[in-house]
């Protein structure tokens, strides 16, 4: 899923293919093209064991990633609803042989929700869950997501956040965030969760929120359908805060904000922080491995000891330059950490540096387009997807 699992680590750690020794050597295997004019931004590339899943405007299309045929698609809505903005495909994830799409609506008649689909042949099982800003994340049985509701004419916007249970419905529960009025201004979206086994984080605005998988203790109905849940805990930060991200061993959390990226255990004790080299905040999602917590940040990546420096306040250890802004999280694998910039600039560095404090890359590549998907790594693929809709797979030793 995006994020490499439901923890949204951005590490892949099964992927061993690819190394700093022979990444040089990567090139253009396949690319699949959208063959429609109507909105076709391309999502995260999601992988399973069918194929590569991605959302394409309003299609959900599955691609085979030896050779980039594709082996199935499916219309999520009619053409026209993605050109006037009415319905919006989000991230797919996959999981036990599913593939999840959530489907956003700008319009109070149309229903959002989360769909479900066989990977193998894509036929729609129809809605298993609410819709989710981002993504939503599968865990095990359960389904955890947070959303938006717009009510259209009436002007109001509710957000909040939901636990699905796919195996047994009585552990689903469901709360809300917050109730705007006055046609959308103001609103704040709350961030995609990261996802462990017992408990899920997400942000919303300036604050992180831990919740238990399971319904609190505490829940209260507010007025009218308006309910709430306390936090396990919450944490204030300043302005850009990120998505959190959970290490793929679910013992930490790290998050950025304007200037600073800081690491926590999953309790919320703070464990250090480290200071950007400017006040911009994280451009995307930071991502760990099990060494190293990335950022990226005024067209730079940024390594920082996962462990800290000693101190309660770390410099990197190392940087390099992204060549532009990189609004998606980075990728990590087989020792390399993959960037994509919003001009169409893919780069990979070492994920243990180069020894000095600035390092170059040790591949790259220019799409000469927005990079909307990826990197995904994965068997030996370097995926991203692209503005103009388009899939493009990298491979070690490809043709080109």
């Amino acid at each position: 899923m995006p994020g490499a699992g439901p923890q949204r680590s951005g590490h892949n750690p099964f992927e061993s293919v690819i190394t700093p020794a022979n990444v040089a050597s990567l090139a253009k295997e396949w690319t699949w093209q959208a063959d429609w004019t109507t909105p076709r931004e391309v999502s995260d590339p999601v992988v399973s064991v069918s194929g590569v899943h991605v959302a394409v405007g309003h299609e959900l299309v599955t691609i085979k990633s030896v050779d980039g045929a594709e082996r199935w698609r499916t219309p999520l809505f009619a053409a026209s609803s993605a050109t006037q903005g009415v319905l919006v495909a989000r991230n797919p994830a996959a999981a036990n042989g599913r593939v999840f799409e959530s489907i956003q609506s700008a319009s109070p008649i149309l229903a959002s929700a989360t769909r479900s689909f066989d990977a193998d042949t894509g036929q729609d099982f129809g809605a298993v869950a609410a819709a989710a800003n981002d993504v939503t994340v599968p865990h095990g049985t359960k389904l955890v997501g947070a959303y938006t509701l717009s009510g259209g004419s009436s002007g109001f916007v509710l957000t909040g956040y939901f636990v699905k249970d796919l195996g047994d419905g009585t552990k689903s529960w469901a709360a809300n965030l917050n109730l705007f009025s006055g046609g959308g201004a103001g609103v704040i979206s709350p961030s995609s969760p990261a996802v462990a086994a017992d408990r899920f984080f997400f942000a919303n605005g300036q604050t992180l929120l831990a919740y238990p998988m399971s319904e609190p203790v505490g829940c209260v109905v507010v007025s009218g359908n308006f309910r709430t849940c306390p936090p396990t805990w919450s944490l204030g930060f300043g302005q850009g805060l990120t998505r959190p991200t959970l290490s793929t061993d679910e013992k930490f959390i790290a998050v950025g904000d304007a200037g600073h990226v800081m690491m926590f255990t999953v309790d919320g004790a703070s464990m250090w922080t480290g200071g950007l080299p400017t006040t911009a905040p994280a451009s995307a999602p930071l991502s760990i491995d099990a060494s190293t917590v990335f950022a990226v940040s005024a067209g730079k990546l940024h390594a920082y000891g996962r462990g800290g420096c000693g101190l309660t306040s770390c410099s990197p250890l190392w940087s390099g330059d992204t060549a532009g802004t990189v609004a998606l999280q980075p990728a990590i694998a087989g020792g390399i950490v993959y960037t994509a910039t919003t001009a169409g600039v893919i780069r990979a560095f070492a994920a243990t540096g180069c020894g000095t404090v600035t390092c170059e890359p040790l591949w790259k590549y220019d799409v000469g387009v927005q990079v909307t998907g990826g990197p995904s790594i994965s068997s030996g693929h370097v995926l991203v997807g692209t503005k103009d809709g388009r899939v493009i797979s990298f491979r070690l030793g490809a043709a080109g």
